[in-house]
């Protein structure tokens, strides 16, 4: 039964039940790994579907279900990565492209969107998706990103099952592109097997081309300037956050996925 405005109705429990049947098939064999090795509150947190705790957000997400009513080429899904990428500059501009990118999505709140997403009226060829930087800045372990991470995937495949998804990993932050890396790299790799593991999914690093080629080369002169001239600070593809990208980091993030490939 189709939904409106794009939003699933009480009376369609069965597809949404199908949905979520099909997301745990393929899911549960990462998730019984990650059962076993992650702290359950970790797990608990990352992918129980929430909400977001936002006014705003959800009022631009409700906005976002009113215009899924056409097939697109490209989904732009995730957090405020993708939401700031203008579907003007190129490669997008020669597609027809949704973005569903929301700020401050971590991945229980994606999880919550893909399950009010109706399905059948997208039907996008490539889903262009980042996710994980909300879940890093408030201090979830690696297993717990990496866990919601492979489940927003999942559930992203079952709802287009014909797309392919480019995964973006999970970019450096912070003044010198370090902000908690280690836990950062442990989530990527985890995410990035699972990738291996499914065709369907592609995972891309951009890393060193979107930190201005800083990342890993920051020395010890770096770091005594860096109160008045962090890194960061000269990598044009970032803004003075440290954290989003600048229209010359979509620029970066455009030549890589239209190396890639194209819908």
């Amino acid at each position: 039964m189709r939904a409106v405005n794009g939003v699933w109705t009480a009376c369609s429990v069965a597809g949404r039940l199908a949905i979520a049947l099909a997301a745990i098939m393929v899911l549960a064999g990462a998730g019984a790994m990650a059962a076993t090795t992650c702290p359950p509150a970790a797990l608990s947190v990352a992918t129980t579907p929430v909400p977001m705790q936002n006014v705003d957000k959800y009022t631009i997400f409700l906005d976002q279900t009113k215009k899924l009513g056409n097939p697109v080429d490209v989904v732009l899904f995730g957090d405020s990565l993708m939401e700031g990428w203008s579907a003007l500059t190129p490669p997008l501009k020669n597609y027809k492209v949704m973005n569903l990118g929301l700020g401050n999505d971590t991945t229980q709140n994606t999880l919550w969107r893909l399950q009010q997403i109706q399905s059948n009226k997208l039907d996008p060829k490539i889903v262009i998706m980042t996710l994980g930087t909300n879940n890093l800045g408030l201090g979830d372990p690696a297993c717990g990103i990496a866990e919601g991470v492979r489940q927003a995937l999942s559930g992203t495949h079952a709802l287009w099952p014909n797309a392919q998804i480019l995964y973006i990993a999970i970019p450096p932050r912070g003044p010198f592109f370090d902000f908690r890396d280690d836990v950062r790299i442990a989530a990527n790799n985890e995410i990035k097997a699972f990738a291996t593991e499914n065709p369907w999914v592609e995972f891309i690093n951009v890393d060193s081309r979107m930190t201005c080629d800083f990342y890993g080369k920051v020395g010890d002169v770096d770091r005594m300037i860096g109160w008045m001239w962090p890194p960061a600070s000269r990598c044009p593809n970032y803004k003075s956050d440290s954290l989003h990208w600048s229209s010359d980091g979509y620029a970066i993030l455009g030549q890589v996925i239209g190396s890639k490939r194209e819908p």
